[in-house]
Order: C-alpha cells, then sequence, then structure tokens
C-alpha cells in the first residue's frame, strides 16, 4: 500500500475545504471532533465524499470517519490500523454485524447501483437476517440461486 503523505503549516480550516474537494481520501491525525467540525461544512453525500480517517495522538486507534464503504475508509481503516498495529474502529452496521455491504456488491466489477433508493432498506433486511433477492439483467452470471 502505498499512501501519498504531506504535511501542512496552514490554517486547517482554510486548508481542509481544498484537501476535502481535492482528495480520495484524508487521514488525520487530530482528534475526532475538530475533524468532525472540521468537515462538516464541505459534506455532500456517500458517492463523491471522500473517505475521511482519523488517527489518535498515540496511534492506538484509527476511526473510520466518512464514506466508509463506497469512498474505501473502512478498508483504508483496516489497513493503516494493521500497518501501526492500532485497533480499527469501524461502526458501519454491515461491517459490525460480519454482513454483506449492499453498496459494494459488485463494485469491484464495475457495478452501479442505479437507483440507491432502498440500499438503506435492503441493508436492515440484511443486517436482520431476512432474506433478499438479487435480479441481474446483463453482464456475467455471477449469482446463483
Amino acid at each position: 500500500m502505498m499512501i501519498k503523505i504531506n504535511w501542512y503549516n496552514n490554517s486547517t480550516t482554510i486548508k481542509i475545504k481544498e484537501l476535502f474537494e481535492s482528495n480520495d481520501g484524508l487521514i488525520c491525525l487530530f482528534s475526532l471532533g475538530a475533524v468532525v467540525r472540521l468537515i462538516s461544512p464541505h459534506l455532500k453525500d456517500k458517492k463523491t465524499d471522500p473517505a475521511v480517517i482519523v488517527i489518535d495522538d498515540q496511534a492506538q486507534f484509527v476511526i473510520s470517519t466518512l464514506s466508509g464503504h463506497l469512498g474505501g475508509a473502512n478498508q483504508l481503516t483496516n489497513d493503516i490500523a494493521e500497518q501501526l498495529d492500532a485497533i480499527p474502529v469501524i461502526t458501519t452496521a454491515a461491517d459490525v454485524n460480519k454482513t454483506i455491504a449492499v453498496d459494494l456488491v459488485g463494485k469491484d466489477l464495475g457495478w452501479k447501483i442505479d437507483d440507491d433508493s432502498n440500499v438503506t432498506k435492503i441493508s436492515a433486511f440484511m443486517v436482520n437476517a431476512e432474506k433478499i433477492g438479487v435480479y441481474q439483467n446483463c453482464g456475467v452470471k455471477l449469482v446463483e440461486k
């Protein structure tokens, strides 16, 4: 894993807007509360916001803060925690309950969800071990009963 690290001396409040809009991910080495306050004015949606990771001052915890699934923050959190021998903190329901992250199904194959209005509902079904159906109408047949 190759991560480019930049250190900035500018005001964090001023710099965060530029960084938030021009990067796929931010790794922040200060308190979670401060990060939430800094990024909150720049939040748009889960499809476009970058992954945001927070690491505490003693590098004991690596916290997936924003864009856990689609932005890759959860995977990045696990990767960084492994490198630092730290504890990854991931709170998304699919990860906590060890189920499928519905919004990631087929992502590695280039699939996109046309209408994501039911993703939360379907995710709740997954977390609650309820049955769901998958309909695939094109591409390589990957899903069987």
